[in-house]
């Protein structure tokens, strides 16, 4: 038996062990969503399948079990994000097309330079200053295939991390890790944090405004990311650099000085797509339906229907054997996980036995609550962990005397530190070449830092003030 066979085999089998021996405390249906969760870390970690095939799991699994409603987990693989993803994949084939991938990755390079510090450093503070004004999803869909021709260029072909040469996986984790961990401070950053805002309006009984937030969750931030950052440096071999020197880019670059008409307006696409993005209040009132996701999907086909001296741009033909489809399912597969793990009640089970353990001590209950925010974070996905612990973190301490305001805002720390699963924005890193292995070792160390530091200045926080 092959290894491949051999992974696969060993997915249903933890599928069938975690199903009957959980069966005998919780419902078949919450046995069946933590199968589920089981099968498809180990083949998603062990890519013993495509990840698109392993997304459809939860549908087979949900039409077995009737786990929740089907309509609804088959919504997420027709969401807002996933056009939001085919519509920034289109755009992103479209700068590979026109050779303006080319352009962007030669003028960075020799910007920034070779050593792979610098590049770490650079695109680690790109994705955390892009994720303060944009949904984090939208800034790691903008940043990774820029970041992905960059390397391609300079013949890092390799990106998944397993093999000593490591400089794509680094470039790429410090992305989409820059981008969780910016998104925290402002609350644009994405509707996990307008979750958090609703709840916390309520329980002050006026608007907390966008500048309250910031001026909370800016210092919180920027310590997160100078430890983040401190870890990716620590854990990165930086004496490798990328391939070539500051000058040959530069001689390079001089060869591209006549930009194409196809170039140009690709170039125009992308960035009206951005400002779009950026100002959305400034026309949801006339158009609330269009969103960012809608945004970048018009700025992906307009590529195939702008003529450019009678041809367009890009083709269907030639989109559609170029479009990130695993990379998209395995986006909407990591949300239907996250829908069924939430909706079955297995958060609410845990949460009841929380309640019930006669924990007296707020800040010891406030360790526990960051940990288990967190780790509903990484199963589902931020909203869903803002959602689900905001509310329930109001009820406990509400119900141990204790004004709840400030343990609120520990959890809105806590539901935006998650680094490890290849769920929400973190399986685009995958489907560009990141091994799950390298997120889950690498972003292991991360998730158990966050959280004690989460704790450690929440517990000071609620002690002091």
């Amino acid at each position: 038996m092959t290894k491949q066979y051999r992974d696969i085999l060993l997915g249903l089998v933890l599928f069938v062990l975690v199903y009957f021996i959980a069966k005998t405390t919780i419902t078949k249906e919450q046995a069946a969503a933590l199968g589920t969760l089981a099968l498809m870390a180990c083949w998603w970690v062990t890519m013993c399948l495509p990840v698109g095939i392993t997304a459809f799991v939860p549908v087979l699994v949900n039409a077995l079990f009737s786990v929740i409603d089907m309509d609804r987990l088959l919504a997420n693989y027709g969401s807002e994000t996933v056009m939001l993803l085919m519509g920034s994949s289109m755009l992103a084939y479209s700068f590979e097309k026109t050779g303006l991938d080319r352009r962007i990755s030669l003028y960075a390079v020799s910007r920034i330079g070779v050593s792979l510090k610098s590049q770490i450093v650079v695109w680690f503070l790109l994705a955390v200053g892009l994720s303060l004004f944009i949904p984090k999803t939208v800034a790691a869909a903008i940043l990774l295939p820029i970041a992905v021709s960059m390397l391609r260029f300079v013949g890092e072909e390799d990106l998944s991390g397993t093999t000593d040469r490591v400089v794509g996986a680094s470039i790429l984790s410090a992305i989409v890790w820059g981008v969780s961990i910016g998104g925290t401070a402002t609350p644009l950053g994405g509707s996990m944090n307008l979750v958090g805002i609703r709840y916390i309006e309520e329980l002050l009984g006026r608007e907390y405004l966008f500048a309250e937030w910031t001026m909370f969750f800016g210092p919180m931030t920027i310590m997160l990311a100078l430890i983040c950052l401190a870890v990716i440096l620590l854990e990165t071999d930086t004496r490798y650099t990328l391939s070539g020197s500051k000058s040959y880019f530069r001689a390079q670059l001089q060869k591209y000085q006549v930009v194409s008409k196809e170039e140009k307006v690709c170039f125009s696409l992308f960035i009206t797509v951005i400002v779009l993005a950026f100002t959305r209040e400034w026309y949801a009132g006339i158009l609330p339906d269009l969103k960012p996701a809608y945004i970048f999907l018009a700025g992906g086909l307009l590529t195939m229907m702008i003529p450019i001296d009678q041809k367009n741009i890009c083709t269907w033909k030639e989109m559609e054997s170029h479009l990130l489809w695993g990379t998209v399912f395995m986006f909407a597969g990591g949300m239907a996980l996250g829908e069924m793990i939430a909706d079955s009640g297995i958060t609410d089970t845990i949460a009841a036995a929380l309640m019930s353990a006669n924990i007296t001590d707020p800040r010891l209950l406030l360790v526990m609550m960051v940990g288990f925010t967190i780790l509903v974070s990484e199963l589902s996905n931020d909203t869903s962990a803002a959602a689900i612990c905001v509310p329930l973190t109001i009820s406990i301490f509400q119900g141990l005397g204790e004004d709840p305001f400030l343990y609120v805002l520990v959890i809105c720390l806590a539901f935006n530190s998650s680094y490890m699963l290849p769920t929400t924005f973190r399986s685009l890193a995958i489907g560009y070449g990141l091994s799950t292995k390298y997120l889950l070792k690498k972003g292991a160390l991360l998730t158990l830092l966050s959280w004690l530091f989460i704790s450690s200045i929440g517990c000071m926080i609620v002690s002091v003030f």
